[in-house]
């Protein structure tokens, strides 16, 4: 078996090597071994009656570094995932968008882009999209910043997420 072979080798070649004795940096610890901790599928989540008008256009929770906020403002941190909302019935939307926000975070995926439109043809002639994506990402604990999009990805109409390190999130 080539592992075995390569394992050989490597001992081999590491045969009369002794250790360098430690004596500056501390050794790292452990981290805890006890069972991770899982949020609940967004089926079996509950969504509560949120009011969703006048909703901030920007919003971060703090937790982001001064030079990434301004990087992810301008438009300079590129999105690795994109939802498109167009269309959709406010339930609906905010099922795909709290789904959509797990899994870019269970993936590691840093920005997202969430495309909801300006809400110009709604029949109340309200942004009632945007309003109900911004009022769900402020509610999402793995949302740390949102911001209006830069204009060649969709400018008002659409919303650019910063997500929390999934691996340090409970």
């Amino acid at each position: 078996m080539p592992h075995d072979d390569d394992r050989r080798r490597f001992r081999e070649f590491l045969e009369g090597v002794t250790p360098i004795e430690q004596d500056r940096i501390v050794p790292e610890r452990t981290r805890s071994t006890g069972p991770a901790r899982v949020r609940e599928p967004v089926s079996e989540r509950r969504f509560e009656a949120v009011d969703f008008s006048e909703q901030p256009d920007s919003f971060h929770a703090g937790g982001l570094q001064r030079g990434v906020l301004r990087k992810f403002r301008r438009g300079e941190i590129r999105p690795a995932a994109r939802l498109d909302l167009h269309g959709y019935r406010r339930d609906r939307a905010q099922r795909m968008l709290e789904s959509f926000v797990d899994r870019a975070a269970s993936r590691g995926d840093k920005c997202i882009l969430v495309i909801h439109g300006k809400g110009s043809r709604s029949q109340t002639s309200e942004a009632v999209l945007r309003q109900m994506v911004r009022a769900a990402l402020m509610r999402h604990p793995m949302v740390l910043a949102y911001c209006p999009a830069i204009l060649r990805d969709g400018g008002d109409g659409a919303t650019c997420v910063y997500l929390k390190n999934f691996r340090s999130c409970p």
